[in-house]
């Protein structure tokens, strides 16, 4: 197996061991009657515009001035990631809050 491969593998099995620790996480915010942002509750944990939003203003920038991250990343990011800013975390931290939607739905 190549290190490459091996580091996936490895990432792989931590995101997914970090996904079903957060699908029985206590932990839930209650949908208040009316959210403070509009699209606030419609996304699947993961909010693509505003996401889309922050890296035409951070290119724009030059500098990391916006982020997009929806309440189910930043929690993902605290409770199982770094605060490191690089796209590997970004892409964890997405995958998490995708899980984490999905298993609250319904």
């Amino acid at each position: 197996m190549s290190t490459a491969t091996g580091t996936f593998s490895a990432y792989a099995a931590l995101i997914m061991a970090a996904a079903r620790a957060w699908q029985t996480c206590p932990i839930t915010c209650p949908r208040p009657s009316s959210p403070s942002r509009t699209g606030a509750y419609e996304h699947e944990g993961v909010d693509w515009t505003a996401i889309l939003r922050a890296i035409i203003a951070n290119l724009r920038a030059g500098e990391t001035v916006q982020g997009g991250s929806t309440i189910s990343q930043q929690l993902a990011r605290n409770l199982f990631l770094t605060p490191a800013q690089n796209i590997n975390r970004k892409l964890r931290e997405m995958v998490l809050a995708a899980h984490r939607a999905q298993a609250h739905q319904g």
